[in-house]
């Protein structure tokens, strides 16, 4: 699940009408797709743990 703002380009995402949300299937997303990688505790990363079979690991913060 990707936080992709309105009518912004993603390339290789596919928007599921269902979920109302860009989505990209894969182990690594391309560089185009990073800046959209829903961040900790954010909707879309709420959503996304939902539909995978594990949770995605936060990343540690950075500071």
């Amino acid at each position: 699940m990707l936080a992709v703002p309105f009518r912004a380009p993603a390339p290789g995402a596919v928007w599921d009408k269902d979920l109302q949300a860009h989505l990209w299937v894969g182990a690594t997303p391309p560089p185009e797709l990073a800046p959209y990688l829903p961040g900790p505790y954010t909707f879309e990363r709420f959503l996304e743990d939902e539909l995978n079979e594990t949770p995605a690991r936060c990343r540690p913060a950075t500071g």
